[in-house]
């Protein structure tokens, strides 16, 4: 009687133990699964603040504004090799671009 009774406690024990594990592991998810929402976001606005703001919109401007009749004619006026600055400003938003777009093609952000 007192064995059996000590083999019923432990299962109880064991069983109390499980559904206490399972509930941790649970919050444990979800806490997991905030966290990397929260990194995705800060991810999305670290990197679209850069384009977003005032300099950004500035730069953006400036780059839609630039005229050329061909190829050759654009790298005189903003290739890298006669204007760095241009050359700057363009590589910079379409990195930026760059980024987005590959996450978004990986499904890492919505």
């Amino acid at each position: 009687m007192v064995a059996a009774t000590g083999v019923l406690v432990a299962a109880v024990f064991y069983l109390l133990n499980l559904r206490v594990g399972q509930k941790n592991q649970a919050l444990m998810l979800k806490a997991q699964e905030q966290t990397l929402e929260t990194r995705k976001l800060q991810f999305i606005q670290g990197t679209t603040q850069n384009l977003l703001n005032e300099e950004g919109m500035k730069r953006y401007g400036e780059l839609m504004n630039m005229e050329w009749r061909d190829y050759g004619d654009f790298e005189r006026k903003y290739g890298s090799d006669y204007n760095l600055h241009n050359y700057a400003k363009r590589t910079t938003i379409m990195m930026n671009y760059t980024m987005l777009g590959a996450c978004l093609r990986e499904k890492l952000i919505d």
